[in-house]
């Protein structure tokens, strides 16, 4: 099974948080928007120095971790915006 590997980028900090893994892109955002709506955050304080990557694959089956080219899929600012109900993600 390929599992898939995501951490978020911290723009103030200059540095990606410890990454974790999760089968597929929506519920990495799912993750992410749970983050953005706990006000004991600091994602939540500052949802625009914030943007969620896919970073690797992780194959179950035979243990090895893939890098991939690092890629943004949702910024701190359209999680917040999904949650007040102005966008679709």
């Amino acid at each position: 099974m390929k599992l898939f590997l995501y951490s978020v980028l911290d723009t103030t900090a200059e540095s990606f948080a410890t990454p974790f893994l999760v089968i597929n892109d929506g519920l990495a955002k799912r993750s992410f928007r749970a983050l953005c709506s706990d006000p004991m955050s600091m994602v939540a304080k500052s949802p625009a120095d914030f943007y969620l990557y896919k970073i690797g694959v992780f194959e179950t089956d035979n243990g090895t971790l893939d890098p991939i080219i690092p890629s943004s899929i949702y910024s701190g600012i359209d999680a917040v915006r999904s949650l007040s109900g102005d966008s679709a993600n």
